[in-house]
């Protein structure tokens, strides 16, 4: 499995069969999947598409909601990157397909001189659920 330069997900495999032989099979997954990240101990979730660059990020502890679109880049074909840099926040999403893993990283200015970093790691789901559960 690899991600291909245009954000689409490419599966390449194959199965033996004693009768027929080897048969080859490629996918594209044209869709990008909506993902979600979880931070298991606050609930706090972002959604995002790695085709779009689409973002929603909620913490549920009081409602913060940040909703944008980034830049998406790839890194050797494996790592998707959204970014996206506002006057009071810098985001980046890094997504491991293949391990369907992904960190998220986000810097607000609350205040002149104030600033808050929220950071989530963890296990992406691509069940289309992202809501909060606390």
């Amino acid at each position: 499995m690899a991600l291909h330069a245009d954000g689409k997900i490419v599966a390449v495999g194959r199965r033996l069969n004693l009768i027929t032989g080897a048969h080859f099979g490629l996918a594209r997954y044209e869709g990008a999947p909506k993902l979600c990240l979880r931070n298991s101990a606050r609930g706090d979730v972002v959604q995002f598409n790695t085709s779009t660059g689409a973002y929603t990020f909620v913490r549920c502890s009081d409602g913060l909601t940040l909703s944008g679109g980034g830049t998406v880049r790839t890194s050797s074909g494996v790592v998707a990157i959204i970014s996206d840099s506002q006057t009071q926040r810098r985001l980046s999403i890094g997504y491991y397909p293949n391990q369907l893993t992904a960190r998220l990283v986000i810097n607000l200015t609350v205040s002149q001189g104030v600033s808050q970093t929220i950071i989530i790691n963890g296990a992406v789901s691509t069940d289309g659920s992202c809501a909060c559960t606390h």
